[in-house]
């Protein structure tokens, strides 16, 4: 017989999906910290925790079979887009696969604010600045005002702003 704890089902997962969302970003590449991600993914399946281990292994192959799985069988599970696309934009170095992957994270789960923050980042590096800062300022607008991601995100948006007059220069 199972114990009831009083918990909904849902609740874990909201909470990881939450603390990933306002999880603080750092580094110039503008990479959540690891353990936003590893969080919610260990609320999620197990195989996308799986997926998560095998690339923090640096089994990198591995992980990018496990992921490619993943959004076959499970089309609508962000977080497993979401880790996919980390993957092909930090350890695979593939822009166009990164940006694909953060908008399956995005249509699956678009209120995911790391995936969101993620995917303007990588829209601003590859100096797509209309883009970016279309990605910036919905964001911004969604996100509460205590939240960790406002401040990078702000910085980020004006820094896009004075590339995108650069660039028209």
């Amino acid at each position: 017989m199972k114990r009831r704890t009083g918990r909904t089902p849902g609740v874990a997962l909201l909470r990881a999906l939450l603390a990933a969302g306002l999880a603080a970003c750092g580094g110039d590449q503008g990479r959540a910290p690891s353990s936003s991600l590893d969080k919610a993914a260990q609320a999620s399946a197990p195989t996308v925790a799986t997926a998560l281990a095998l690339r923090r292994a640096g089994r990198v192959e591995e992980a990018r079979r496990a992921y490619e799985e993943l959004a076959r069988a499970e089309p609508r599970d962000a977080l497993a887009w979401w880790g996919w696309a980390e993957l092909l934009r930090h350890d695979l170095r593939d822009w166009r696969g990164a940006e694909n992957a953060y908008i399956g994270a995005l249509e699956a789960d678009p209120s995911l604010a790391g995936a969101r923050w993620d995917h303007a980042t990588l829209l601003a590096r590859l100096e797509r600045h209309d883009e970016a800062l279309v990605a910036l300022e919905g964001l911004l607008r969604d996100l509460p005002t205590d939240s960790p991601l406002r401040d990078p995100a702000e910085l980020l948006a004006t820094e896009t702003r004075l590339r995108r007059l650069e660039a028209g220069r």
